[in-house]
């Protein structure tokens, strides 16, 4: 809720829960939403980067692992990539572990772990 108004008290045991909703949370709260929204903020800060002064962007890569959305053929594309550097043994990708998580999945159901 975004209004203390729309909280209905009487409905919760004792007075002694608590009401914790922040608007719009999805775009943070799971993988797949917080994906775009990195990608999205990297597109502007690069269009940004072109009418400003160098220096200043931290590249998304050096803060949030790689990460690919099976939905996007870009990201099939870049995920192939990775496997065959992994499968080649490239620098860098030796004894790389890879997640495999459902997009629609919670409370870690359906998390695999792989080299």
């Amino acid at each position: 809720t975004e209004v203390r108004g729309d909280i209905d008290f009487t409905r919760f045991s004792d007075k002694s829960q608590l009401v914790n909703h922040i608007p719009n949370a999805g775009v943070v709260t799971s993988k797949l939403n917080l994906i775009k929204t990195l990608r999205d903020r990297q597109r502007v800060l690069r269009k940004e980067a072109k009418q400003a002064p160098p220096g200043g962007q931290l590249p998304m890569k050096d803060y949030f692992p790689e990460s690919f959305t099976l939905t996007l053929g870009s990201d099939k594309i870049a995920l192939l990539n990775a496997c065959q550097a992994a499968l080649r043994g490239d620098e860098g990708e030796r004894d790389s572990a890879w997640i495999i998580k459902p997009a629609a999945s919670n409370c870690g159901r359906g998390i695999v772990v792989t080299r």
